[in-house]
């Protein structure tokens, strides 16, 4: 009994693995958009900036990469 039980445990992670590794495919393919909005909510040139500057020059830098890898 304990090696079905066990099978069934697998089972349940393995289908658990599996879905977060959908969800998190699916999460990456605006990350042209989700990029963009985040240079505007909290990049250069925002008071996140005065608070964090180190962050805001890293989402510019993400910024440029991905509009340029785009292009």
């Amino acid at each position: 009994m304990e090696i079905q039980s066990l099978k069934k445990r697998v089972r349940y992670l393995l289908s658990f693995f599996i879905v977060a590794l959908v969800v998190s495919g699916i999460t990456a393919v605006p990350l042209k958009w989700e990029i963009d909005f985040l240079q505007s909510a909290m990049g250069r040139g925002t008071w996140v900036v005065s608070l964090f500057p180190a962050l805001g020059d890293w989402i510019a830098f993400v910024h440029q990469g991905i509009t340029e890898t785009e292009q």
